[in-house]
């Protein structure tokens, strides 16, 4: 957990280098604005497969590997439902504003 938070750290930093560095002030605020949201995301995500792995060691380490499939299959629906919802809502929500703050006069983006 620690790697991945240096490695996620370390990430940010780079990416607020050059966004900073190339695209100007409005994408790096958006960029730095973004990473709790994201870290959260990531953060659910890797507790949710802890939470999995548990279950499944607890089940095999009794020998009882009956609900071993029951929990994989809950774990998979779970996650991939999940992942669903926050998609089609990230991308209802999200794309319009980024679209906008990319591309502020719409006579340089083309078409769309």
């Amino acid at each position: 957990m620690l790697a991945g938070s240096l490695l996620q750290t370390a990430y940010s930093l780079i990416n607020a280098f050059w966004v900073g560095k190339f695209l100007g002030t409005k994408a790096l605020a958006a960029v730095t604005v973004s990473l709790p949201a994201v870290f959260v995301l990531i953060s659910v995500a890797a507790g949710l497969t802890l939470a999995t792995n548990i279950l499944i060691a607890q089940y095999v380490g009794a020998r009882d590997y009956g609900p071993v499939k029951a929990v994989v299959q809950t774990s998979v629906l779970l996650i991939g439902g999940s992942s669903l919802v926050f998609l089609l809502l990230l991308q209802r929500q999200y794309v319009p504003l980024i679209a906008e703050q990319l591309c502020p006069l719409r006579r340089f983006c083309g078409p769309g």
